[in-house]
């Protein structure tokens, strides 16, 4: 009887869960079918996408956009020929994709009532198989929280959220692709400028993990620095296109005084025409090297690339890497403390601490290591002693090993203030240079291992 009541209840129990998962899997079904039967469009993929045309009265002249190349980037080829924006495509297909039918109304009578009679924009979407699906995008809801939509015969109305509209609401300038210069910063291997007054040019070595860069009759250039540069160069926005009709004369673009120059990987050259200011605007003309559209940019974009020869030379003091930073020595008048890095953090082994550390003491040494790899010398000073022979102050970084790297350790040592200047004097075994270096270092230093005692 045990056996049969445990068959039983083993039957028992695989029906019930068999009903379970046929419960299941037809609500997932009908649900599946619901959304599909919902959709404003049955495309699933913005990737299926291949051609996207939008009118009506919000383009006045059809436009027709393209997915292009390899990478799937869109091109503008109606009404002119031009990049695409993929983001501001993508809202526009996203918002579609998106899209569910909250209502439906069956043979409306009179579709000017919705907007739809000259509908605000009509859309088209042909994915990569061919198959069109046309659309039209009538008015908002008096109550203005929803919007009418319609297939191209009218034979019905569809009410989405209003939202909706929003992701459409896109001008032909908006489609546009507003990347003044399209290139990877990490392809660059010369840059040439002439803006501001100054002439600059860098060119990059090849080889290594790292970049090298030198500027033309200055030396090593600091590889951030020149980094920084390229993004925002490579970040510049048109806020305006002039595409036909132009002067270039009238524009200063003919024979431009300003302008740079891009030198690519594999030889390829990209370049900028700077030319005069917008009337009655804080804006200035541009056109790339290799011809197209007049565009307006804002004027300050302009401003920020100006360069100094000392704001890319390579001036940091110390080649410190924070993160490889695993013990740290100072020295001052017979002073010394030695600070070692283990899993919690810093901890001072010399003096050995009386009792508990204090939570900033931990943090001390990282403020520091922060500030000895951003410090760059302001000037070169003269030769003399500065207070070095001995250094005033010595500060040992031990770094460890990696992988493609030995251990090793960094030293600078600093003297006095130079009187003539103001700055610091520092100096690094090894480099002959009496480096000038904001004295704001020394504040730094006097929180860890305390002040001067002969001030």
């Amino acid at each position: 009887m045990k056996a049969r009541q445990l068959i039983v209840w083993v039957l028992a129990l695989a029906a019930v869960a068999a009903a379970w998962f046929i419960t299941e899997s037809l609500e997932r079904d009908s649900a599946r079918e619901k959304d599909q039967a919902g959709r404003v469009v049955s495309l699933s993929d913005p990737q299926a996408v291949a051609v996207l045309e939008l009118g009506g009265e919000a383009f006045p002249q059809p436009v027709r956009i393209e997915r292009r190349d390899q990478e799937h980037r869109w091109q503008i080829t109606s009404p002119l020929q031009a990049p695409a924006d993929s983001l501001a495509v993508g809202r526009v297909l996203g918002g579609l994709i998106d899209a569910r039918i909250k209502e439906r109304l069956a043979k409306p009578e009179d579709p000017a009532q919705f907007g739809l009679a000259k509908p605000w924009q009509t859309l088209a979407l042909t994915d990569r198989g061919g198959q069109r699906t046309e659309l039209l995008v009538g008015d908002l809801s008096p109550s203005r929280d929803l919007l009418y939509l319609a297939p191209p015969d009218r034979a019905a109305v569809w009410l989405v959220p209003a939202e909706v509209r929003g992701s459409l609401a896109k001008d032909l300038f908006d489609l546009r692709d507003k990347t003044v210069l399209d290139f990877v910063v990490s392809a660059v291997e010369r840059l040439e400028m002439r803006l501001g007054g100054k002439n600059l040019a860098l060119t990059r070595q090849r080889g290594g993990s790292d970049p090298l860069w030198t500027l033309e009759g200055q030396g090593p250039a600091d590889p951030r620095a020149v980094e920084d540069l390229l993004f925002q160069i490579h970040g510049l926005q048109a806020l305006a296109f002039i595409d036909q009709g132009f002067d270039l004369a009238k524009l200063g673009l003919e024979k431009p005084g300003e302008g740079l120059w891009l030198t690519l990987e594999k030889g390829q050259k990209l370049g900028l025409a700077i030319g005069g200011q917008v009337p009655n605007q804080d804006r200035r003309h541009l056109r790339r090297w290799e011809g197209g559209p007049v565009m307006e940019v804002a004027a300050d974009s302009l401003k920020r690339l100006e360069r100094q020869p000392l704001d890319l030379v390579e001036r940091h003091v110390l080649k410190l890497d924070r993160a490889r930073a695993s013990g740290l020595t100072l020295r001052r008048e017979g002073r010394e403390l030695v600070y070692a890095k283990g899993g919690e953090g810093w901890k001072r082994v010399q003096p050995a601490p009386a009792g508990e550390p204090k939570p900033d003491e931990q943090e001390r040494p990282d403020f520091l290591l922060w500030d000895l790899a951003s410090l760059k010398w302001e000037k070169i000073l003269p030769p003399g002693e500065y207070g070095l022979k001995p250094a005033r102050i010595v500060i040992e970084v031990a770094l460890g090993a990696e992988a493609d790297r030995p251990a090793a350790n960094l030293t600078l040592m600093i003297g006095e203030l130079d009187p003539e200047s103001g700055l610091l004097a520092v100096a690094t075994p090894g480099d002959g240079r009496i480096f000038g270096v904001k004295p704001e270092l020394l504040k730094r230093v006097d929180s860890l291992v305390g002040p001067a005692q002969n001030k």
